[in-house]
């Protein structure tokens, strides 16, 4: 007569025990995701900053910023205004194009 004594081990097959994915890189991208050297506003600020272009910034509030892009980086754009440097974080804008003002409007 077998007598069980309670030690014996059962181990589940590999079939019945779900495997957790493997863990997802936070810094991966989609395949089809445009890389962050070919975003549209990287191209802009990069033209805008090195041909002096004049620019217009409407933040989130209203407010409105005319100058020159002199840097940016992932998250502030640095504008020269006739006020002086304005350090602009890129979330508190709405829109940034162009400064189409005619050139008197510009001063004073």
């Amino acid at each position: 007569m077998s007598r069980v004594t309670g030690r014996e081990s059962h181990t589940p097959r590999d079939e019945e025990t779900p495997r957790p994915a493997p863990p997802r890189d936070p810094g991966a991208r989609k395949p089809d995701a445009p890389s962050p050297k070919q975003s549209l506003q990287d191209e802009y600020l990069k033209a805008a900053t090195k041909e002096g272009r004049r620019v217009f910034v409407l933040l989130t509030t209203g407010r409105e910023i005319h100058g020159v892009v002199k840097a940016h980086d992932a998250f502030t754009i640095l504008v020269g205004a006739r006020s002086g440097d304005l350090l602009v974080y890129k979330s508190a804008i709405g829109v940034i194009g162009p400064d189409l003002r005619p050139p008197e409007e510009r001063t004073g």
